[in-house]
């Protein structure tokens, strides 16, 4: 499920880690990993939708202005900045499938996630703890092998019947586990 969400809230974590130097990004992901074995439990949401997360000057300010806006704690370091952003981003992530379970005619049993975004495990580990089901994540190159497909069948190298079968980098999928 890559949605405008995903999108949306990748940007807003890209912000926060444009703010910081090279040597403090590798030291907040190191203690954001540090702190949350196995992902962590989920507990905070924070509404990615609102209009003050758009391209804002600073995404910290913006984040500080909504909470308090909202009545809502502020993170008080790095770790929980990041940490609300991909938990705010699972739980939409449920919040979307669960509005699909209910108007889908069979059973919705794993999210696949592709695309770039699949790459991030931290996220993935968190969406598969706040969804409860299997996340199966990649191909992080998604879109140029749809490209190909697409102009392979186009040039009539390839029939619209036949599935591509690509290996290599980018082409792995991983499993995370609630």
């Amino acid at each position: 499920m890559n949605t405008q969400y995903e999108e949306h809230l990748h940007e807003m974590f890209e912000n926060k880690i444009d703010e910081f130097d090279d040597e403090k990004k590798m030291s907040m992901l190191q203690r954001v990993l540090s702190f949350l074995p196995n992902g962590g439990k989920l507990y905070k949401y924070r509404s990615i939708d609102d209009p003050s997360f758009a391209n804002p000057p600073s995404m910290l300010q913006a984040i500080d202005a909504f909470c308090e806006r909202t009545g809502q704690p502020k993170p008080e370091n790095d770790a929980q900045v990041i940490r609300l952003i991909f938990e705010s981003l699972a739980l939409k992530y449920r919040e979307v499938l669960e509005d699909l379970d209910r108007v889908a005619s069979f059973p919705i049993e794993r999210l696949h996630i592709i695309g770039g975004g699949s790459k991030n495990r931290l996220l993935n580990q968190y969406t598969a703890n706040a969804i409860g089901k299997r996340v199966v994540a990649g191909p992080s190159e998604a879109t140029a092998i749809g490209n190909i497909k697409v102009q392979a069948e186009a040039s009539g190298e390839l029939s619209i019947d036949k599935p591509l079968r690509l290996k290599g980098d980018g082409m792995e999928l991983k499993i995370f586990l609630p």
